[in-house]
């Protein structure tokens, strides 16, 4: 038996949102990273869209988010986060940041799931929907 991949989205982004509620951010992030990842190939695939980072910005303007907190959507950055130490060689885990980060990276699979599959799931209309109602920066 072989995983579909919708299955494997879903599975992916429904454990990531599990770990963002949990305020497991660190958990979160990568998984989040890794959907992201897969959807993104596979809109690639598809020929579908820019792979949800334009959308992206867009909603976050439309749900009242400041723009230039639009600077901040480096995913890179969001990335580097568990990779690099600081200068001083230690690691910084700012908790904050961290829900930041697997914040971004949550609403890219889930706008990259929804080019792919055309719907999303109950949990990520929930996710999306408590973002976009959260006063939280992204």
């Amino acid at each position: 038996m072989n995983y579909t991949d919708k299955e494997i989205a879903t599975t992916l982004l429904e454990d990531a949102i599990r770990f963002y509620y949990s305020r497991n951010y660190i958990s979160s992030m990568p998984i989040a990273a890794a959907a992201d990842g897969f959807l993104a190939n596979l809109c690639n695939e598809k020929k579908i869209g820019d792979n949800g980072l334009k959308i992206l910005k867009e909603y976050i303007v439309k749900n009242g988010f400041p723009e230039n907190e639009i600077q901040q959507l480096n995913l890179n950055s969001s990335i580097n986060f568990l990779k690099h130490r600081d200068p001083k060689g230690e690691f910084v885990r700012d908790t904050k940041q961290a829900k930041i980060h697997s914040k971004q990276f949550l609403l890219r699979a889930i706008i990259n799931y929804a080019l792919a599959f055309e719907e999303i799931t109950e949990s990520m209309k929930t996710f999306t929907s408590n973002v976009a109602k959260s006063e939280d920066s992204l």
